[in-house]
């Protein structure tokens, strides 16, 4: 009589209990990762967009800085001007585009919903003959100069061609000037005034930083009980007084 040998089934129904159990798991973990997958892809808003010149070229290598509260970064664009930021969270961001030969151009969007792609309209970049940075004595951008650039034929200023203010870093930008001589002029209320004569050629941008220098003062006020000498300024001829709500008076001359 043959020997035969015993079934456990217990421990086969354990074994398919265990490879069951091992399959369940495996299959949890592709569908958790494939589900990582396609979350990491998705995550987070976008813009998009394209700098092109005032005739609609695409300009390449324009540097595109987007800004808000807690996050700044930059990109250069692509050959075709193209432009894009992704990972973004909502809330209000500054788009700042600048390149040589062009006046810098800053546009403010609004990011809704957390994966929404923004598709920015073109942003056109204006030609730039002239751009003038102004600093203080310790080198930080003045806002609020005001510029003024005056054309000179045979050594005599002509009415002036063109006035422009400074923005939050100090820049301002003259349009596309006709080559010759100007004199521009800065001025701000506590500060000398600058001038200075600048020429312009066809076809390149010129690029100027210059420095304002704090105006002398004597404190004036209903406190004060020094007397003050007169004050030792850079010239005798004194085109305007004025004081502020500080008590400081501000002496204007022509240098």
């Amino acid at each position: 009589m043959s020997k035969r040998t015993p079934i456990n089934f217990a421990s086969r129904g354990f074994a398919k209990l265990a490879a069951r159990f091992i399959t369940l798991a495996l299959l949890f973990v592709i569908i958790a990762g494939t589900e990582r997958f396609f979350a990491a892809q998705t995550e987070g808003a976008a813009i998009t967009g394209v700098i092109q010149d005032d005739r609609g070229t695409p300009v390449a290598d324009a540097k595109v800085t987007l800004t808000s509260q807690d996050f700044s970064a930059s990109r250069l664009t692509q050959p075709d001007g193209k432009f894009e930021f992704r990972n973004l969270k909502p809330g209000s961001y500054r788009i700042i585009a600048e390149a040589p030969r062009f006046r810098k151009a800053v546009v403010s969007v609004t990011i809704a919903q957390p994966n929404e792609v923004i598709n920015q309209p073109p942003i056109q970049l204006v030609g730039s003959s002239l751009h003038v940075a102004v600093l203080d004595a310790g080198n930080q951008p003045l806002r609020g100069v005001t510029l003024t650039l005056s054309g000179k034929e045979r050594g005599a200023n002509t009415a002036p061609a063109d006035r422009k203010t400074t923005d939050e870093g100090g820049d301002a930008y003259f349009g596309r000037l006709a080559p010759g001589s100007y004199q521009l002029t800065a001025t701000l209320r506590g500060y000398d005034e600058y001038r200075n004569d600048v020429f312009i050629t066809s076809g390149v941008p010129t690029d100027i930083a210059l420095q304002l220098q704090v105006a002398p003062v004597i404190p004036i006020n209903e406190k004060a009980v020094k007397r003050y000498g007169l004050p030792n300024l850079p010239s005798k001829n004194v085109q305007a007084i004025y004081q502020d709500s500080e008590g400081w008076m501000w002496f204007g001359t022509d240098k």
